[in-house]
């Protein structure tokens, strides 16, 4: 709008610009044309003079003719200094009329010199104004056009400048019936709907929110979401989305009422473009009540967990029955044979029970950090040993690079056993036969790395964004595994427990490495003295075993 108004200005000021120009053009022409005219005339008049003083020649040309004479002498030179002719000609012609007036006896030649002089003055002068009206014109004519042609497109641009002014008045006539449709939803919402500043200060308090929260916008206004907001970690996450000015999916927190209940919520923030100062940019959040789909969810956890655990020791005690039918029976039994696939079978649903209990126990608050010395030599070849009677039926090869600065580091023993059981047990499963599957350990300074590598075929492109979310089970290509699919899920969430970070790498050798990532906390040597004992002797049990007696709660 605003380049179609600039342009119609510039094409009014160039019309008027062009306008003056045709005007000047006229008058100048009209002035030139004035002055010659007038020479023109004088120019007669010396002619007619010139052919009287040559009939009065018999007379010796009376005194009142000369005196007439000098006169247009006179004028001629006044017209001729008007109409620019050369002051050459001017004086030669004017002196050959002197010389009549001088010597009224002369000659017949002189006076006709004196004509024809004048004769041609006239007609060069004639050609010249032709001329000169002839350009003018031209140049007239062309601007003319061009005046006109500025007009049509000015016209043009006023046209689209009220097409354009009607299209905005309906484009803002819209966006204010959709302001005040969204102000009634805003107002009538059973949801809660608030505002925050950057500090997350409450800025704007719905009616859903004083009747959720129990509290007026009075008195919500200018407290912050610590106010509403029990939990810490939770707190900290909404604080991050809002200073990074980022849109968050929806996050389950737990909130709490002005008379001191609380409930959770379903809470989703979006960043609003202010119209005010970049200080008073805010976000909109959206609080839904949802603690009887928490409870529910909590409900159905616990029955599964409770399902779980009692599922889990009969089968134990199964395949404990028949491994010990397979020790009693012969080599090449039938019975052998199939108690073997059964103990198989079993062992496979007692790892997903097991992953499911452990996932359980995340979610639920119930696996808490313990921290103490682990050996990382001892633990990675107890890992190790926990699955190299898998690998030798697929004939591969376990190996262990351990490069460490120090012999013992402070962890929490069980949760990196899992997640490095886990590792390894994906790495066995998807590791084509006859390849080799690497343990690697490496100390840096700041971190120490371990690493689960293997030559699968990896996870495809299309699945990279979701490898550590839960996602459907998938047979495992020439394996009879069934993977539970919330192995890396799972084993993710127990790296966050521990502050550690688990990452996927596929380099173009095509080797697979899972890598987790832990904050350096090695122990001086006389503090490995004082622990070595107790971790050497710590057992590490394989992933979906338990020692009789053994309970799932930590």
């Amino acid at each position: 709008m605003s380049l179609l108004v600039g342009a119609l200005t510039l094409a009014m000021v160039v019309t008027l610009a062009a306008s003056t120009r045709v005007s000047s053009l006229v008058d100048q022409s009209s002035s030139r044309a004035c002055e010659t005219e007038r020479l023109i005339v004088a120019i007669d008049d010396l002619v007619a003079f010139v052919d009287s003083a040559e009939s009065d020649r018999e007379d010796r040309i009376h005194t009142a003719v000369a005196t007439s004479g000098r006169e247009l002498i006179r004028k001629f030179e006044e017209s001729a200094s008007r109409a620019s002719v050369d002051s050459e000609k001017v004086e030669s012609i004017v002196g050959q009329v002197e010389t009549v007036l001088s010597f009224p006896e002369a000659e017949e030649a002189k006076l006709s010199a004196l004509r024809r002089s004048l004769d041609n003055l006239r007609e060069s002068e004639s050609r010249e104004i032709a001329r000169i009206l002839s350009e003018w014109h031209d140049e007239a004519a062309l601007l003319s056009l061009f005046v006109v042609l500025l007009q049509v497109l000015s016209i043009g641009a006023l046209v689209l400048c009220i097409v354009f002014q009607k299209r905005l008045q309906a484009q803002s006539a819209t966006a204010q019936r959709a302001a005040n449709d969204l102000a009634r939803l805003v107002e009538f919402s059973h949801e809660s709907i608030f505002s925050v500043d950057r500090e997350c200060r409450i800025i704007s308090w719905n009616p859903g929110s004083e009747r959720m929260f129990a509290c007026s916008s009075d008195l919500a206004v200018g407290t912050t979401l610590k106010d509403w907001i029990g939990n810490t970690h939770d707190l900290q996450s909404c604080q991050e989305v809002i200073t990074e000015r980022k849109t968050s999916s929806t996050i389950e927190v737990e909130m709490v009422r002005k008379d001191g209940t609380s409930f959770w919520a379903a809470l989703s923030i979006s960043p609003i473009e202010s119209v005010l100062s970049v200080e008073e940019a805010s976000h909109t959040l959206v609080a839904s009540d949802i603690t009887e789909q928490v409870n529910l969810r909590v409900l159905q956890a616990d029955f599964v967990a409770s399902l779980s655990h009692d599922l889990k020791n009969p089968i134990i005690a199964n395949n404990l029955a028949l491994n010990h039918i397979v020790e009693l029976t012969d080599e090449n039994s039938r019975i052998r044979e199939i108690a073997r696939k059964v103990v198989l079978s079993n062992q496979q649903i007692i790892d997903m029970l097991t992953g499911m209990l452990d996932l359980y126990k995340v979610n639920s608050g119930k696996f808490s950090e313990a921290r103490m010395p682990v050996i990382v030599e001892k633990l990675i070849s107890d890992c190790v040993e926990c699955l190299e009677q898998r690998a030798e039926l697929k004939r591969l090869s376990l190996e262990t690079a351990i490069n460490c600065r120090a012999r013992s580091y402070t962890m929490d023993p069980l949760i990196v056993k899992k997640i490095i059981l886990n590792l390894l047990d994906n790495a066995v499963k998807f590791a084509p036969n006859d390849s080799t599957v690497r343990v690697c350990v490496e100390d840096d300074g700041n971190f120490l790395r371990i690493a689960v590598e293997d030559t699968g075929p990896g996870i495809p492109d299309s699945r990279i964004g979701e490898i550590f979310s839960v996602s459907p089970a998938r047979h495992s290509p020439g394996t009879s595994e069934h993977p539970s699919g919330f192995g890396l899920y799972l084993a993710r969430k127990l790296s966050r427990l521990i502050g550690a970070d688990l990452s996927y790498i596929r380099s173009e050798s095509g080797v697979t490495r899972f890598e987790l990532r832990l904050m350096n906390s090695s122990m001086a040597a006389s503090d490995v003295k004082l622990h070595e004992q107790f971790t050497l002797e710590t057992e590490i049990v394989p992933a979906g075993v338990c020692r009789p007696g053994d309970s799932d709660e930590r």
